[in-house]
């Protein structure tokens, strides 16, 4: 992964394009997601990615790209057209047998994110993260953030 390639990106597509609204409409990963013993899921993989990645969509942002939302991929754990059941994208995890769910740290993460509209990086390779707009009113849908 290369987080900072959706900051190059960004950039370019400002650069080229020009100034207009852009929504990113999947950002994520997936891992081998279990339920530990304790009764959660420890994916602390996925919550660097989204944090080195928003930092970057932030950095992006602060340097003058209309950024306009972000669409995590995915709230849940699905079905993938090339791996079937066997790769996990999802916020929250899914037992495929019983179709019951448990949030997983990184929707915990996810949550608190929305609520607070900051980011302590705990991957160690960023600072602090305050995102650059006004996110008073940022609603949440399908795991997704709008900026007004």
């Amino acid at each position: 992964m290369f987080p900072e390639g959706i900051y190059v990106n960004l950039k370019r597509i400002k650069n080229y394009y020009g100034d207009f609204p852009i929504c990113i409409t999947e950002i994520g990963c997936s891992f081998d997601d279990a339920v530990s013993p304790d009764g959660r899921v420890h994916d602390s993989k996925r919550i660097v990615y989204l944090e080195e990645h928003i930092s970057q969509i932030a950095r992006a942002m602060n340097e003058g790209v209309n950024v306009r939302g972000i669409y995590v991929w995915s709230l849940l754990d699905n079905f993938e057209w090339t791996s079937g059941y066997t790769k996990r994208f999802g916020l929250v995890y899914v037992d495929f047998e019983s179709h019951s769910g448990r949030i997983k740290d990184s929707g915990y993460w996810h949550g608190n994110f929305i609520k607070i509209k900051s980011i302590n990086i705990i991957s160690g390779i960023s600072p602090k993260l305050t995102l650059p707009v006004n996110l008073g009113d940022i609603p949440l849908i399908m795991s997704t953030l709008i900026f007004k």
